[in-house]
């Protein structure tokens, strides 16, 4: 958990500070680059809505289910082995969408591809997290790093799109993904850390329950518990924005150029105020802090049907990209400190779980919402349930006692 009073950080160099952003930036850009090529190649095949949906959800089923492993391989195999790899995969995978030009195919490889680049995304947080100590200087820079190439990453590969067509803008999500595979294995090993020889045992790639009971046991601590829910929560508001946001702006007539303007300024805010994130934790406590940032999101996203004037629309904007950017930062620094060390990828896996979780209830939820009562009565509705829930959470953290990390057996 933060503390006011801030240790000092620990010293990076250049180099391996600059690694570590980088690897974030390419990481995490992947999927919201396939979220904008997917779709535009679906529909350039005559897919129909259903199986669009269908192709666009495949991307977090496995990790949904194996999250956890993934972690656990993080951290048993280490992070530049299993980042490298899967970042290779995920270049392997990328170019065979254009040459498989059918929907079976489409939904297969979007099951495989989405496992492949949310294992390389724990492992940039994994490997960010051992080697800052989860210090608020450095976990601001990284969510900085990640939050733009929100903005930066889908704009890259909507004009390989129109330069190139599906085989360009394919081929450039594979080329960036090389290059993720380049800056993996350029990482430095952070101190006290070692890779472990199980990598020639098939017994130790395979899924354990033990693994998982593991896992979850973390829970147990109050302050991992805490971070898990508040992810499912930022999450929640993420899945809110995916799922009616733009159909929203486009009901109340605006063009796509906007819809994208506001969408990207929500982003570009967000690494902004990511930034903040020092001098916040020296001034607040964290975990309070954390369950104001879920407010502010969910204020933002919520309160989107109250405006139909841009002004209005951009301010919300802002507000989602404040509470998002932060809340993300937060939630990276808090975890990082309250995980054991060598079981910091079993966690954010656990994260990770919660998070996919999120993603495939809320939509429904809100869907559900608005079918009944309206679209406005979805926005409201949800961003209340969300509020709710973050003030629940924060209450029961309040009636244990700060946990100790050795609590928690192997």
């Amino acid at each position: 958990m933060s503390d006011p009073g801030d240790p000092s950080p620990p010293i990076l160099g250049l180099r391996a500070e600059a690694m570590t952003y980088a690897v974030a930036f390419l990481s995490i850009s992947l999927q919201p680059m396939a979220n904008v090529v997917v779709p535009l190649w679906a529909l350039s095949m005559g897919v129909p809505p259903l199986l669009l949906g269908i192709a666009m959800g495949a991307r977090s089923l496995l990790p949904f289910l194996f999250a956890i492993h993934g972690g656990v391989l993080i951290d048993r195999l280490g992070v530049r082995r299993v980042m490298v790899f899967c970042a290779l995969a995920s270049a392997l995978i990328s170019i065979l969408y254009p040459a498989l030009p059918w929907i079976g195919p489409l939904i297969a490889l979007q099951v495989c591809i989405g496992m492949f680049t949310t294992m390389g995304w724990i492992g940039s947080q994994t490997h960010t997290g051992r080697i800052t100590g989860g210090h608020p200087r450095y976990m601001g820079r990284f969510t900085f790093a990640s939050t733009i190439a929100n903005f930066f990453g889908p704009l890259a590969v909507g004009m390989a799109w129109d330069v190139g067509g599906p085989w360009g803008a394919f081929g450039f999500i594979s080329a960036w993904s090389l290059a993720l595979a380049a800056g993996c294995a350029a990482l430095s090993t952070p101190p006290g850390t070692a890779e472990t020889s199980d990598r020639s045992r098939l017994a130790s790639l395979l899924p354990s329950l033990a693994d998982y009971r593991s896992a979850f046991a973390l829970m147990l601590l109050p302050a991992v518990g805490f971070v898990v829910a508040a992810s499912f929560l930022i999450n929640a508001t993420f899945s809110m924005r995916f799922a009616f946001y733009v159909v929203y702006l486009k009901v109340i007539g605006l063009e796509g150029t906007l819809i994208g303007l506001l969408v990207g300024i929500s982003s570009l805010s967000g690494a902004v105020f990511a930034l903040l994130i020092g001098p916040a934790t020296r001034r607040f406590d964290g975990n309070r802090l954390l369950v104001i940032m879920i407010v502010v999101a969910a204020a933002g996203i919520g309160g989107t049907p109250l405006f139909t004037d841009l002004t209005g629309l951009f301010l919300l904007a802002c507000l989602f990209g404040l509470g998002t950017g932060l809340g993300m930062a937060l939630i990276y620094v808090e975890l990082s400190r309250s995980a054991p060390a060598h079981r910091l990828g079993a966690s954010i896996g656990l994260r990770t779980t919660a998070n996919r979780f999120s993603s495939l209830s809320i939509p429904v939820l809100m869907g559900t919402v608005v079918e009944f009562g309206g679209m406005n009565a979805g926005f409201y509705a949800v961003a209340l349930l969300i509020i709710l829930a973050a003030v629940m959470a924060r209450l029961l953290l309040l009636r244990h006692p700060r946990a100790a990390v050795g609590n928690i057996e192997d």
